[in-house]
């Protein structure tokens, strides 16, 4: 096989897989999506921050309201997964 073909092959591969690869999932979150959670963990202290990755709320417990049973157990299940 010459360098041409080989070279029209690859590029020909890659314009057909581009597409997709760049296709959303049914599943994927928008980008105000994000924000949102990103500012709720922060808010809520449930984002870790430094290297030893505790969160402010595990920091500093008595700064943050106790979590209900309802989202106690939300935790719990999404740490399970």
């Amino acid at each position: 096989m010459n360098k041409l073909t080989l070279i029209s092959l690859c590029s020909a591969t890659l314009l057909l897989a581009g597409p997709a690869l760049a296709a959303r999932d049914a599943g994927e979150k928008s980008r105000e999506q994000v924000k949102a959670e990103l500012a709720e963990a922060r808010l809520n202290g449930t984002l870790p921050v430094g290297e030893d990755g505790l969160t402010p709320r595990q920091r500093h417990p008595q700064l943050y309201p106790a979590k209900t049973t309802l989202a106690a157990k939300q935790d719990a299940n999404s740490a399970a997964r």
